[in-house]
């Protein structure tokens, strides 16, 4: 009996990683790139919240969250190996489809609020309070520019 190889997904190459540290201001914790995200999910860096309004007004904590639950945005960081594909899935109206899932690597995308796991990347994390999104491909709404 043979064995079958293990599928990997993909990362956020080096030179994109830089410049998404430099929108965000800070970088993400290195341990993040010690693991694969599997099947159709995909690790999304959620884009932080304006707390100013016009200008320099600066808004309370919770005019921020309130402005965060009904959409989110943010930057595809890791997609699992069949990530956009329709491989494995009866074809869905409304996902992302490419040919290959690291065409996803980098792309700005929104995501209804409440969608996905989020997860803690350490205790010490302070940008998006420490979390990163995993969502499938199927909760992505809308895509744009890549990095």
């Amino acid at each position: 009996m043979s064995e079958r190889p293990i599928l990997s997904g993909c990362h956020l190459p080096a030179e994109q990683r830089e410049r998404l540290y430099k929108i965000l201001g800070s970088s993400i914790n290195a341990e993040v790139w010690r693991y694969h995200i599997t099947g159709h999910r995909l690790l999304v860096c959620p884009e932080p919240a304006s707390r100013t309004y016009r200008g320099t007004i600066l808004l309370p904590e919770s005019a921020v969250e309130r402005g965060k639950l009904e959409m989110g945005a943010g930057w595809v960081i890791a997609a699992g190996p069949m990530a956009g594909t329709s491989e494995g899935l009866v074809p869905h109206p409304g996902g992302i489809l490419c040919v290959d899932p690291s065409d996803l690597l980098g792309v700005h995308i929104l995501y209804r609020s409440h969608q996905g796991i989020n997860i803690r990347t350490g205790d010490d994390d302070t940008e998006f309070m420490g979390d990163l999104i995993i969502l499938t491909d199927r909760d992505v709404l809308a895509w744009g520019d890549k990095l």
